[in-house]
């Protein structure tokens, strides 16, 4: 369990963000404007109300806290013993439809995204184009380890990846397969540590995270960086969930091992190599 210092800190914090955010809404929409726009007024009056009771269990007196500390125990106790159904036949329908929704919903985005000549598309086939002019991928490699890559905005891996086919049509396509490699690879990762259910409730809002599809519909680096930053977080999570728990302990501690070193090294190197 978090303790109690810890808990005020963050609930102070989330206290603060909302405020934040209702000011932020109120100075962009006006006030005028948020009372002829019920959405946006619900979610300013929500974050509002969120604010004024956070703020209030954040400087509460310790007898307030006890009651909320034996409510999260409680949930906390009832999440752990909860089991998830694991019927293979309708999880493998639905990672299946998901994948091929997570398809058909970035070749929608296709059709808005047409403009060959915007920043990042035309800054990635632009670099990709001299990398294949000048010798392609074994020049880009003399590069790095000799120093003379200068190009700091657009980093190296999903350039070289681009350099052979630097076309607008063949880099979407090119952003699809990485799209895709990263929502095959999630899903059958947490079937494997975890079951079925799980894996396909993530496949299902990863296939439909719209920012997730946009950027696997466009010529950018973003969705291999989601690739490597999420196979990254999977090798850890799964890491502590197989480490044994000990009675004495509450929280078990992660197995740290050589290869988890290598590992966690190499997808970050990736990382980076993707998008500073």
């Amino acid at each position: 369990m978090i303790k109690r210092a810890t808990l005020r800190i963050l609930v102070a914090i989330f206290s603060a963000l909302c405020g934040i955010s209702t000011v932020v809404a109120i100075e962009f929409f006006g006030v005028q404007g948020l009372l002829q726009s019920p959405f946006p007024l619900l979610v300013v009056t929500t974050a509002m109300a969120l604010a004024l009771v956070t703020a209030a269990m954040a400087i509460s007196p310790a007898r307030y806290w006890q009651t909320w500390e034996r409510r999260l125990e409680t949930a906390q106790q009832r999440l752990q013993q909860t089991t998830l159904p694991a019927s293979h036949r309708i999880a493998w329908l639905v990672i299946i439809v998901s994948w091929c929704c997570f398809i058909l919903i970035v070749m929608q985005f296709w059709k808005v995204h047409t403009d060959a000549t915007s920043n990042d598309p035309a800054a990635f086939l632009r670099y990709a184009k001299e990398v294949q002019e000048a010798g392609g991928i074994t020049t880009l490699l003399s590069q790095l380890f000799q120093g003379t890559y200068s190009e700091a905005n657009q980093h190296p891996l999903f350039t070289a990846l681009l350099s052979w086919g630097p076309t607008f049509s063949q880099g979407k396509l090119l952003s699809l397969a990485i799209g895709t490699l990263t929502l095959v690879l999630v899903t059958l990762w947490t079937a494997h540590h975890w079951n079925l259910t799980v894996a396909a409730i993530v496949s299902v809002l990863l296939a439909t995270n719209s920012a997730f599809c946009a950027t696997s519909a466009l010529v950018t680096c973003e969705g291999l960086l989601t690739l490597f930053i999420s196979l990254t977080w999977l090798l850890l999570a799964s890491k502590r969930r197989g480490s044994p728990e000990p009675e004495t302990e509450p929280v078990a501690t992660t197995a740290i091992t050589p290869k988890l070193y290598v590992a966690t090294g190499v997808l970050l190197g990736l990382a980076f190599l993707t998008k500073g």
